[in-house]
């Protein structure tokens, strides 16, 4: 179907005349916004999923880890999230075996384990966590769902 050239100006021009949407600001994050358990999806050797609790400094008070075909991993995620006002995640992030994770340092681990550094966001609804890990040269995309009511 061909369209008439008056037509085809006059939705131009009512395009043109319409109002850009307002921009939407998302309201600043607070540190203990993320306090909770979370469920991290990521995949570095293979499909790999952890589940942390974060208390309201964000330090990570427990964690389990799997693998895809849900055996249970030996290493746990230990250390610390910082969430800032843009609701950006960061922090290092200790992957080590779960019967060192109290003692162990990040460089005194060996093979696997280490530091996993994170660059993450939390989504407006703070229900969602998307970023990267970063394991050595590696990297995973990260994907978090909380678990339980929101604060």
């Amino acid at each position: 179907m061909r369209v008439a050239p008056v037509a085809g100006l006059a939705i131009a021009a009512a395009i043109a005349t319409m109002s850009p949407a307002a921009a939407v600001e998302q309201r600043p994050c607070v540190g203990d916004e993320l306090a909770g358990t979370w469920l991290l999806l990521y995949q570095f050797r293979g499909s790999e999923h952890c589940r942390i609790t974060v208390d309201a400094d964000g330090l990570i008070t427990a964690s389990t880890c799997a693998a895809q075909n849900k055996r249970v991993l030996r290493e746990t995620l230990a250390g610390t999230l910082d969430l800032d006002a843009a609701c950006n995640i960061t922090g290092d992030l200790e992957f080590a075996p779960a019967s060192k994770r109290r003692t162990a340092h990040p460089a005194a681990v060996k093979g696997k384990y280490g530091t996993v550094s994170v660059e993450a966001r939390l989504s407006e609804d703070r229900s969602t966590i998307v970023g990267l890990f970063g394991f050595r040269r590696a990297y995973a995309n990260v994907v978090g769902m909380r678990l339980g009511v929101a604060p």
